[in-house]
């Protein structure tokens, strides 16, 4: 069962971690989201500058996506999902509340998480 959509500040900025976007639309593979990304890179920049992140997994270099709200309407347009159309209500009341100061942003649990927070702003 996943977890109600969370933002992640990027530079100021409230984010949506790809993978956990994937993972409301029901992708059974979330990390497929990142095909439907880096396909429709330039559309995602007209919505703005795309934070993303690089990490080594398994000795492979991967690139995480943090979207904003235009942007993970968008894809979420592109997914085609069953949940689609949800999950697109979804990313506007919680971009909603966070702008109106009714919601927190997601902090790191982990000195771990903390790290790759600071990671991701400082780039």
């Amino acid at each position: 069962m996943t977890t109600a959509l969370t933002l992640t500040p990027i530079n100021g900025e409230p984010r949506v971690h790809d993978l956990h976007l994937a993972e409301r639309l029901g992708f059974d593979r979330p990390r497929d989201i990142r095909k439907i990304i880096k396909r429709n890179e330039a559309k995602l920049l007209s919505f703005g500058g795309c934070a993303t992140v690089a990490r080594v997994v398994e000795g492979n270099e991967i690139s995480e996506f943090y979207l904003n709200q235009r942007q993970a309407i968008f894809i979420c347009m592109k997914s085609e999902t069953e949940k689609a159309f949800d999950v697109q209500v979804e990313i506007v009341r919680v971009f909603d509340a966070y702008l109106n100061g009714e919601l927190k942003p997601e902090m790191p649990q982990s000195f771990a998480d903390a790290l790759r927070l600071y990671a991701d702003q400082v780039e």
